[in-house]
């Protein structure tokens, strides 16, 4: 970033960066991106409430604002129609009343620390997509399940977050595995040694002589190929969210 800005200002041009969707996931040090302006807000990975985002201008006297409100003036109780007037501050940028409430939660949000990493972070993408010919459907069958899933063209869009643990991926690798296995020939469920998770039944349980019944379908599944809660099944705790516009989540 800073060498494309270095290569902007040689010509003249000043840098203006959006960074929403960088603000809660990667360090922003606007003095090293060599930006002149940055733009972000709590509304994304950030996790707080929308209707606030935080501007950065490099140089304090740049530029008079082409858009203010009233806020936005050097006295906002003066009511002086014919004069038009800034602070010397980045209160000059005010275009509207603030949101409180939002403000509060952002005070509040970034006091917080980071307690927990996942591993090999530096070696994790940041978009997970399954490539499924059916995601309509899938995503159907993973919406009975507690699973939300976002279906587009030929793939699968799940989205994951900071509050995604490693129990909710599990029980996701769970519920898809066991959809292919029902819906592709010779398919396979790779249950992990642990108990299984009830997120991942097709129906309520059906009397059976043993518990556990195993099919052609899988581990679980009945004779009519509908999945059956195993013995010992746990909740899922949590919920994979797919992005939409105004949802907080991570692809």
């Amino acid at each position: 970033m800073a060498r494309i800005a270095d290569t902007a200002h040689a010509t003249g041009a000043a840098v203006f960066v959006d960074a929403y969707q960088a603000a809660g996931v990667m360090p922003l040090e606007v003095d090293a991106l060599h930006c002149d302006y940055l733009v972000t807000g709590t509304g994304k990975y950030l996790l707080g409430l929308p209707r606030l985002a935080f501007l950065y201008v490099r140089n304090p006297d740049g530029p008079r604002p082409t858009l203010t409100g009233w806020l936005g003036r050097a006295d906002p109780h003066a009511h002086r129609a014919t004069v038009l007037d800034f602070p010397p501050h980045a209160r000059r940028y005010e275009t509207g009343t603030p949101a409180v409430a939002a403000v509060y939660a952002a005070v509040a949000g970034l006091s917080m620390e980071i307690v927990r990493l996942a591993a090999d972070v530096d070696t994790q993408g940041p978009h997970l997509a399954l490539v499924e010919p059916h995601a309509e459907a899938m995503a159907a069958w993973l919406g009975h399940r507690g699973v939300i899933a976002a279906p587009r063209t030929g793939v699968l869009r799940l989205a994951t977050h900071a509050y995604t643990t490693t129990d909710d991926l599990d029980a996701v690798s769970e519920a898809v595995a066991s959809h292919r296995c029902r819906t592709r020939p010779g398919g396979r469920i790779p249950l992990r040694s642990t108990q299984p998770r009830s997120a991942i039944s097709a129906s309520p349980a059906r009397s059976s002589s043993r518990s556990g019944q195993t099919s052609s379908a899988g581990p679980g599944a009945g004779s009519s190929g509908r999945t059956k809660p195993l013995k010992g099944a746990k909740p899922l705790r949590g919920r994979i969210t797919s992005t939409t516009t105004d949802h907080q989540s991570m692809t």
